[in-house]
């Protein structure tokens, strides 16, 4: 759960980050060059929206693409059969 958790704060965060990434990497100067400049000039509702969006759309496709079971199906868990490993299922 807690990497559910930071996977999308990351997702969240990511294009904000690279932002004030590319911004610093951009600017010259020792003074002028700091994590509060870049976000002082970074279009910020811009940024969060894109990171909204990003993390919504890597939420619904990997819970499309998801083995999971759909309601109403049960779960067979796995067993050893004859010395093998059957992984678990829904029926």
């Amino acid at each position: 759960m807690v990497r559910l958790v930071v996977e999308n704060i990351l997702l969240f965060l990511a294009p904000t980050l690279l932002y004030v990434a590319f911004t610093m990497l951009r600017r010259g100067g020792a003074r002028t060059n700091t994590v509060s400049n870049a976000l002082n000039s970074a279009p910020l509702p811009v940024l969060f929206v894109t990171g909204f969006v990003l993390m919504v759309s890597v939420l619904a496709y990997y819970g499309d693409r998801s083995e999971a079971g759909r309601p109403g199906q049960k779960y067979v868990p796995p067993k050893v059969i004859d010395g093998k490993l059957q992984p678990g299922h829904f029926e």
